[in-house]
């Protein structure tokens, strides 16, 4: 709907036909932005076209994972600092789950919660003598005084757990990096580099002669002082899965010693 005039005049141009909103509760909304779940899955809309966020593999993982008759106890809420879409819903395991969009990249992500809903907030203005409904002293707040959750009027994203709004915190979910299939003639992999950016990584291969061959990746190889991992893995179509660990900020590759395998 486009201001056309005065008084009161109004332009209505269709912006898609045949596509709605299966869940009322996944609707957000952030500048001319909207976000929501369809009947096929995710999509957003700049009101001038709308976009499938999550085509294929994202929708496919959430439709399975979710328990779709509690689909009306979803809730959603965006983080304007992190630039993310949270939508948290009950999972088919009675937990509760959280699936994240990051619309400037454009990469997805998914969490694990105990809150119950999830809001976006207005903070209040914290004084240092109010610091004493939070916690019983400064070294136990677990949050930074230099953190805008004490600024006032700033957009955050909380979550209700019982009858307390929460905030969100917590150690990062370990990552775990599968490559696609390295075709070659018959060879063995006998050393794996993984190139972490401030850490390691531990390494697993699954080779196999043919295409119709199962995937199994054998045992895990730990990187010694060298971030070398002494793997042996035969077959033609491999694949390689990294396991990053420590302080890293961001995982690379991984280089592979590869080296003609014979025939039997």
């Amino acid at each position: 709907m486009t201001y056309a005039g005065a008084p009161l005049y109004f332009q209505f141009d269709t912006i898609s036909r045949g596509l709605g909103c299966l869940e009322p509760k996944s609707i957000a909304q952030y500048g001319n932005l909207s976000f929501f779940l369809s009947d096929d899955g995710f999509y957003m809309c700049d009101g001038t076209k709308v976009i499938p966020i999550g085509a294929e593999k994202v929708d496919r993982f959430f439709f399975n994972d979710a328990e779709l008759a509690l689909l009306n106890n979803m809730s959603v809420a965006v983080d304007p600092v992190r630039r993310c879409v949270f939508w948290l819903y009950t999972n088919n395991s009675s937990a509760q789950s959280i699936i994240i969009y990051n619309w400037q990249i454009q990469k997805w992500s998914r969490g694990e919660t105990t809150a119950d809903f999830i809001s976006s907030v207005e903070t209040e203005g914290i004084t240092l003598e109010s610091l004493d409904n939070y916690s019983s002293s400064i070294d136990a707040l677990g949050i930074s005084l230099d953190d805008r959750f004490w600024v006032a009027d700033n957009t955050l994203l909380a979550g209700v757990q019982d009858a307390k709004i929460v905030a969100f915190s917590g150690a990062n979910s370990g990552a775990e990096i599968v490559t696609g299939d390295l075709v070659s003639q018959n060879s063995i992999i006998t050393l794996a580099k993984p190139q972490i950016d401030g850490g390691t990584a531990n390494v697993s291969v699954a080779s196999r002669a043919g295409l119709d061959g199962a995937i199994a990746f054998g045992s895990v190889a730990q990187a010694d002082a060298e971030n070398r991992c002494s793997v042996r893995s035969h077959g033609r179509y491999h694949r390689i899965k990294v396991l990053p660990s420590g302080n890293y900020t961001s995982a690379v590759g991984v280089d592979l010693d590869i080296k003609a395998g014979g025939m039997r």
